[in-house]
């Protein structure tokens, strides 16, 4: 089983952004599902290039976890509601 972790991004070091996505990614491996890597690293790009890989990615879950502040995040909304609007299963943190 497939795990796609949703959470704002934007201004956000990759490197914050993975300190705060670690205790989640532990929990599920220590559950046996595989993390999809979704931080992604493409140089200068614009966000709707991002967005489009990040939905690439999460093609391939089963469930989607949504992180603190999903909500206030166009990028994480849009992403949920694809999540929804497609069958993956959804949790929220």
């Amino acid at each position: 089983m497939k795990v796609f972790i949703s959470q704002p991004m934007n201004g956000r070091s990759n490197r914050a952004i993975r300190e705060e996505r670690q205790p989640v990614i532990d929990q599920y491996e220590k559950d046996g599902w595989e993390v999809i890597d979704s931080v992604l690293d493409m140089g200068p790009a614009s966000a709707i290039k991002y967005l489009a890989k990040s939905i690439e990615l999460m093609d391939d879950a089963d469930r989607v976890v949504m992180m603190n502040g999903w909500a206030k995040s166009r990028g994480c909304r849009i992403e949920h509601e694809i999540a929804v609007n497609y069958g993956r299963e959804v949790v929220y943190l």
